[in-house]
């Protein structure tokens, strides 16, 4: 009887031993979220692509020039941008949500959907 008991005993701290690690919290990862940083904007050109396959292309220089000559500047110190491309056309406004050092999101004042922009064609 004593064997008995000591089995139950053992199988019960046994059971609940694995119990405790198999219902251990998993460990979660949480992504750190992406903020605007401007100043990894500039200099370099952005790429991206249309529902067409076509792609897209800033190239927004830190002394204020866009593409070849064409002008940007910041709205009110915002998180929008007037630009006019180098062909003279209407200046129109760019909303950027956020940019890291090789990927930014962004998109066209009054555009629903934002684009997903990289540092090299792809």
């Amino acid at each position: 009887m004593k064997i008995q008991t000591k089995l139950k005993s053992t199988l019960l701290l046994l059971t609940a031993a694995i119990t405790m690690f198999s219902c251990s919290k998993e460990e979660t990862t949480t992504e750190t979220p992406k903020t605007l940083d401007k100043s990894k904007l500039y200099d370099k050109k952005w790429w991206s692509k249309n529902i067409k396959g076509d792609y897209i292309l800033h190239n927004i220089k830190s002394n204020g020039t866009y593409s070849i000559d064409g002008t940007w500047r910041w709205i009110n110190n915002s998180d929008t941008m007037e630009i006019i491309g180098s062909d003279g056309s209407d200046p129109y406004e760019f909303v950027f949500h956020w940019c890291t050092t090789n990927e930014m999101s962004g998109n066209r004042v009054g555009d629903a959907n934002p684009i997903l922009f990289k540092d090299a064609a792809w």
